[in-house]
Parts: C-alpha cells; structure tokens; sequence
C-alpha cells in the first residue's frame, strides 16, 4: 500500500489497462479475445503480456476502472479521458451499494420514484426529498433562496435533492459545498447539510447525479 492507499499491484495493473483501452475501447472483450491480441503483440514494456493475465484483470475490476459484462467478460468502465470528477460519479455507485450491503439493507427507495417530475419527490431512507434542478449556470445564492423557498412553502418535505446531470458531478459538490461555506440556512436558521449522493440511471450515457440535503439536526 503507498501513500495515497493505493496497492502495490496498481502499477501492475495499469499499464493493462491502457492496452485495454488502445485495443477495445467503450467495447467488450472476453479474456481470451485480450489474450490472444497480447500475444500476437510484443511487449514493449508497458505491460507483462499474458503473465497473470487473470489476476490483474480482477485488480481492475477491483479497481473500477474495469466492469465485468458477463462471464468472462470486461468493458471499460472510467475512461482515461474523462476527468476525476467523471470517475468519481461513475464509482460511487459502487461504494453506496458496498455501504448498504455491509450495514445489511437496501436503503434507497425512490431511485426513480419522481413520478416524471424533474422537481417531484424523491423517497431516500425513509425520507421524503423534493427535487431541485442544477447546472453550471446556477448561483450559490440563487441556489439558497429555491432551498429556503421549497422548504417553506412545502414543509413535508425533510430536505432537498439536487438533481443533475453525472458529468456535472463536481458543479453540484461545488454548489453543496458553497451552500456550507457561506452559512446558508433554512427559515428556521439550520444550516444546510449533505446527507449522500448517488448516480442513478440505466442508459451509461444518461446517468443523472444526485446529491441529497438536509437542514442540520438540532
């Protein structure tokens, strides 16, 4: 383990998983398909060739920066062109669903449960929450009046779920972390606190990111 929490073996791995990606691309492959073009390919030293070819195979997968497609079969999960931010919203699906194994429920309940409406409510761990739209061109100030109003003009609700787009992932950790940063609080003067994020979505190319507030508890 280094530094940064990361296994010895990930220099290992990596290097595969550039060749992965220069071969396969967004595709599947099967072991053997990656075996066979390793083999008809001399190493160059970026890799090992077929050597514990399985192994660094369940590393990535381990990783995330695999997927597993079937039986004995892989697609790229994280592209090596997308940004940290793009990785982050791609794996943390995982780590969510890791947590509720490991605590031994399924607490989401509402992964889509919007009735159609973008600003609709959304149930999460018991917990009604009434959606609200963000993108790049929304203001930390803009974004604290809607809260305070929603939450007034609909006290029902027990918090609030910023609703966008998985590649604007990092805007809406920005406008939640700003909505801390600057004190914002509800009408009854709770600041504003994450509860969790999710990705949800079926179609890999219109994944949406969720990201789950509440007022503090007294």
């Amino acid at each position: 383990m280094d530094s940064n929490g990361l296994p010895d073996d990930v220099d290992e791995a990596v290097p595969l998983y550039h060749r992965i990606w220069d071969r396969f691309g967004d595709e599947p492959f099967a072991a053997r398909e990656l075996a066979q073009w390793l083999d008809a390919h001399e190493a160059d030293g970026r890799d090992r060739g077929t050597r514990d070819l399985p192994d660094r195979l369940a590393s990535l997968v381990a990783y995330g920066l695999l997927r597993r497609d079937g039986p004995d079969r892989f697609r790229v999960r994280c592209r090596p062109g997308e940004s940290a931010a793009e990785w982050h919203a791609r794996l943390e699906p995982r780590t969510e669903a890791l947590h509720r194994r490991v605590h031994g429920a399924d607490l989401y309940d509402g992964s889509a449960d919007d009735g159609g409406d973008p600003e609709g409510e959304i149930r999460y761990r018991g917990s009604a929450y009434r959606g609200v739209l963000v993108d790049g061109s929304t203001d930390v100030g803009e974004l604290h009046d809607a809260l305070t109003e929603v939450l007034e003009r609909s006290p029902e609700y027990d918090g609030v779920v910023l609703r966008a787009p998985a590649t604007e992932a990092g805007t809406v950790q920005w406008l939640a972390d700003g909505l801390y940063d600057v004190g914002a609080t509800d009408v009854d003067g709770r600041r504003f606190e994450k509860v969790n994020s999710l990705v949800v979505g079926d179609d890999k190319d219109a994944l949406e990111y969720r990201m789950f507030l509440a007022p503090e508890r007294a």
